[in-house]
């Protein structure tokens, strides 16, 4: 056992986002194998030229306004004041796993946003192959963001009034 504490419980709040930027990458890994041996066409790469470069323009601009609010998210939270109320937030664990998960669902963004826009500049199949798995990963790393914010506000919201109590109220 180490000073931070188990070498088990860091690991448990780092799953998530290693997760959320492995098994993205190691998709899409597989899918462009698949494509390029198998010599098949699927996701994005099998709709028109014009269409997909206005598809991956949308996506980029998304991307890049959420990463954004992403970076200002952590930004906001790392600056918050020591206090009681703060000190009482970071003692969840939700709390270090909310703050592993931001970092990887910026990552995912700022992959997002790069396969855009050289899928802009690049009619090749395998950054068209990134963004389309990247896109449905980005965005359920966000819902799993914001989950994991609500659920460490909840905790809050419940030691502040005092219920302690797991049963749902009838």
């Amino acid at each position: 056992m180490t000073a931070l504490g188990h070498p088990r419980a860091r690991w448990r709040d780092a799953a998530w986002p290693v997760w959320l930027t492995v098994l993205p990458a190691a998709v899409t890994s597989a899918l462009i194998l698949w494509e390029h041996y198998a010599d098949v066409t699927w996701g994005m790469a099998l709709v028109a030229q014009d269409e997909r470069i206005q598809f991956m323009g949308a996506c980029a601009g998304a991307a890049g306004a959420l990463l954004g609010l992403v970076i200002a998210t952590i930004a906001i939270l790392l600056a918050l004041p020591d206090g009681p109320s703060m000190s009482l937030l970071r003692t969840y664990s939700g709390w270090r796993v909310l703050e592993y998960v931001l970092l990887a669902v910026s990552l995912d963004l700022l992959i997002l946003l790069t396969a855009s826009l050289v899928a802009i500049l690049s009619p090749d199949r395998a950054v068209a192959s990134i963004v389309t798995v990247y896109a449905p990963s980005c965005v359920l790393a966000l819902a799993i963001a914001g989950l994991l914010f609500a659920l460490v506000l909840l905790n809050v919201e419940h030691d502040r009034s005092g219920t302690h109590d797991s049963t749902p109220s009838s």
